[in-house]
């Protein structure tokens, strides 16, 4: 069955600036200062959230990723901040967090080589989201001296995952 634009299911769908509230404050309300990026997972009757921490250049850029879980999608609480410091990198970009299948869960994160241009993705895994643990960071997009990788997009399709 197709439905057309206008059927009440999908406007109820298309974000709306009027019914949007901020769930997540930036730790200054100043220039250069945000909380972003995200990724979001419906799981487990939560709602889980991995985002960006953003200062302003020469304070930090991306200083950290924060994971967060809500009932409601609007009060989000946090269980975890991975700063850029424990990821050996300059910033951090948007990360891509992911529910597995077979229990579990994935954040991937887009990591700035220090003094450089160049980016790549790492990868944590733990059963709980709370329990990312930097220390057993591994890289799954290196990036060469001519490429840069960042802002993964992650999903499960039909048994298949892509990228």
């Amino acid at each position: 069955m197709l439905i057309g634009e206008n059927d009440p299911r999908v406007l109820a769908m298309v974000p709306d600036p009027r019914r949007s509230v901020v769930a997540v404050e930036p730790e200054r309300q100043e220039p250069g200062y945000w909380a972003g990026a995200a990724s979001a997972v419906a799981s487990d009757g939560l709602i889980h959230l991995a985002y960006r921490l953003r200062r302003p250049l020469g304070h930090g850029r991306g200083h950290a990723v924060a994971i967060a879980r809500s009932r409601d999608g609007v009060r989000f609480e946090t269980l975890l901040t991975i700063p850029s410091e424990e990821m050996d990198a300059e910033s951090l970009e948007r990360p891509a967090l992911v529910r597995l299948p077979g229990g579990g869960w994935r954040i991937y994160l887009s990591c700035a080589t220090h003094g450089t241009k160049h980016w790549r993705v790492e990868m944590l895994e733990a059963a709980d989201p709370a329990g990312f643990d930097p220390r057993t960071r591994r890289v799954v997009l290196p990036g060469d001296a001519k490429t840069g990788v960042k802002d993964p997009v992650i999903m499960q399709r039909g048994g298949i995952w892509h990228l």
